[in-house]
């Protein structure tokens, strides 16, 4: 990676570098860590985890958080090779 510190780094590059070598099983994403890998305001995470809708979440306590490899499960969900591939999912899909 670069030589720039944590503080100069973009939020997800930094948490992407924290977690360097570490299994995607285990690293725990903050909902502001989150948000950037599914290119998302942490407000629509929020909103997603209200409704039922979006990627799987753990949460202990008051505290929510998400795999990385849950997150990355979710978006390869969201893969479509076409636009009407993606209409015709959306309206069987958990996310709008």
């Amino acid at each position: 990676m670069s030589d720039l510190t944590p503080a100069e780094l973009p939020p997800l590059a930094a948490a992407l570098r924290r977690y360097e070598g570490i299994p995607p099983e285990q690293v725990r994403l903050t909902t502001e860590e989150a948000a950037p890998v599914l290119g998302v305001k942490p407000k629509t995470l929020e909103g997603w985890r209200v409704a039922g809708k979006g990627p799987a979440f753990c949460k202990v306590g008051r505290r929510c958080t998400y795999r990385l490899a849950d997150l990355l499960s979710f978006m390869d969900g969201a893969r479509f090779t076409n636009t009407r591939e993606a209409k015709t999912a959306r309206r069987g899909r958990a996310f709008a």
